[in-house]
């Protein structure tokens, strides 16, 4: 499908989405709101605990930063949302894995008398109204100061809804780069925007590939970095790429492996979950073809098969007809990454994925916040907002004033996860 693209076919799905979304919370929002007696008492005196936003995007009216509005109580919890069950089990365990190493780190170190302690609600369910469900239940049940999102766009967007409605912020490690767009001030995304990813990508195209086939799955991860790919292309002055859009549920690899056996493609950008990445490189090592592949962070995580070196820096130079690459945070801490992966090697016995340095991160960054300004929803948003050159686990951390992580990216070379060893140290 060289050329361009209908590009009004992706805007359908994204708005049927959101629509149901808004369904489903309106529903629970209310179910939720009758069952609860207050969740807080300041929230139960306020008139209006809504957030409004104002035209410049960046301003806040509603439960405030007073210490009126403070949570109460000897435990302060964080929500994250993460699989428990089902294909995504591996992901959500490595999360909740990384998210108690940071507390287990950090909390010593809370106000006397209070602990911090992580709620996990389980995003595996087989429809919307759970996953909806399962984010009420942390803002409201468990009174979560915080919400930890994964890497579905359409959960991130979801949560964001929850978390402008009810005032709590949001730190999401989603790419979609439609989660910050709205100026919503209560969401923050830790690692690179789709845009960021398609940049680094086509900048080596740019330099060594001229044809590439972009393969991407029917959901909205897949369209919005279809769409990120698409864009970053016309921006750069290249040809918008030939692409293959899978169905998430039944994947038609053969259809991959007809367009690179019958096209003349350099180079193949995977930007689809990391099992549906996995199971088609697989396929196509299986029909004999080898061709420079791109994966997003997305689709670089453990199920896909590979994994980032432990050591050595990647590169930007194409590599072996049969080099497998994919972008990455640069600014780490050293020592306290390679402190990181010790533990986590001794707590798990497997190394951390992309996805589990990011939620450490996220862990790291509300612990300080409520170190630095106290358990205030409010407060901890505006010391997020203030977050600059924050050199955590995966990466260095500045938000913009969209809630977007200025981090810069590097293209390293991927290895097979079995040849990765489960010790030693991870350096930029």
């Amino acid at each position: 499908m060289a050329g361009k693209k209908d590009m009004a076919g992706y805007f359908p799905v994204r708005t049927v989405k959101r629509a149901i979304a808004a369904v489903f919370l309106v529903g629970i929002v209310v179910g939720f709101l009758g069952e609860q007696h207050a969740w807080s008492q300041a929230a139960k005196s306020s008139a209006a605990p809504y957030a409004s936003i104002a035209k410049d995007g960046e301003s806040y009216a509603g439960p405030g930063g007073s210490a009126a509005y403070d949570v109460r109580g000897p435990v302060l919890r964080i929500g994250l949302l993460a699989a428990l069950h089902g294909p995504g089990k591996p992901d959500g365990a490595a999360m909740v894995a990384a998210a108690r190493l940071a507390l287990r780190n950090l909390s010593a170190r809370l106000p006397s008398g209070q602990r911090m302690e992580l709620v996990v609600g389980d995003e595996s369910g087989p429809s919307w109204g759970h996953v909806a469900k399962a984010v009420m239940q942390l803002a409201l049940e468990h009174n979560s100061l915080v919400l930890i999102t994964p890497e579905s766009g359409a959960e991130a967007h979801l949560t964001e809804q929850v978390g402008n409605r009810l005032g709590i912020p949001v730190l999401t490690i989603s790419g979609d780069p439609t989660t910050t767009e709205g100026d919503i001030p209560w969401i923050f995304r830790l690692g690179a925007s789709d845009h960021a990813e398609a940049r680094e990508i086509l900048q080596t195209m740019h330099g060594g590939a001229g044809s590439m086939l972009l393969v991407a799955e029917k959901d909205e991860d897949g369209v919005e970095g279809a769409r990120a790919v698409d864009e970053s292309a016309r921006k750069a002055g290249l040809p918008v790429p030939a692409s293959v859009m899978l169905d998430p549920l039944r994947p038609d690899y053969s259809s991959v492996v007809q367009r690179l056996t019958r096209g003349h493609f350099q180079a193949l950008v995977v930007w689809t979950r990391a099992a549906t990445a996995g199971a088609l490189l697989k396929r196509l090592r299986a029909a004999g073809i080898s061709i420079p592949t791109y994966l997003s962070q997305q689709a670089a995580q453990p199920q896909s098969g590979f994994g980032f070196p432990l050591s050595g820096d990647g590169g930007r130079a194409m590599g072996a007809s049969e080099s497998v690459l994919a972008p990455k945070n640069t600014g780490a801490s050293q020592s306290a990454r390679s402190t990181f992966i010790r533990q986590y090697v001794k707590t798990t016995g497997i190394l951390p994925s992309p996805a589990a340095l990011e939620i450490y991160d996220a862990v790291q960054l509300t612990v300080r916040a409520v170190q630095a300004v106290g358990p205030n929803r409010d407060r901890i948003r505006k010391y997020l907002a203030g977050v600059q050159n924050f050199h955590g686990v995966s990466g260095a951390i500045s938000f913009d004033s969209q809630g977007n992580c200025r981090t810069r990216l590097r293209l390293m070379h991927l290895i097979e996860e079995e040849q990765r060893p489960a010790t030693g140290d991870m350096h930029e």
